[in-house]
């Protein structure tokens, strides 16, 4: 049976838990985030300063649809980060099934942006609404 992965997982906690997923804080999780990488530059700090802004000022009105959010951060983002140039691939809208323990149970969705290196997946974008509450 498929099913929309939005359908059967809802929150963070049941994918957690669907998954045996946990929360990590430890800083060597990923090597390469260890990497000695070179500092920002005060353009890059502009930069990062002005996606802060206008998310903030987008934002101050309540409610940002998911597409919104992704035309905010993911473009200026992967622009940044240099993911649009060789070796990689972009991808929006992606298909992905994932296939359970349970081989009956299918659970399908789309990425809103998948950035590869051949078959790697490098980058895996998900952007959702975003909500003020008074």
């Amino acid at each position: 049976m498929s099913v929309a992965i939005t359908e059967a997982i809802t929150t963070l906690i049941e994918a957690e838990q669907r998954f045996c997923l946990r929360r990590t804080e430890e800083d060597n999780f990923f090597q390469e985030w260890c990497t000695d990488f070179p500092a920002l530059t005060d353009m890059d700090r502009a930069g990062l300063t002005e996606l802060r802004r206008r998310y903030l000022y987008q934002r101050s009105q309540g409610q940002l649809l998911e597409n919104t959010v992704t035309l905010l951060f993911a473009s200026p983002l992967l622009t940044l980060a240099g993911f649009y140039d060789p070796p990689f691939r972009l991808k929006a809208e992606e298909s992905v099934q994932l296939t359970l323990e349970d081989p009956e149970e299918v659970l399908q969705g789309r990425l809103d942006v998948l950035v590869l290196k051949e078959q790697f997946w490098v980058v895996v974008l998900e952007s959702k609404k975003t909500e003020v509450n008074p």
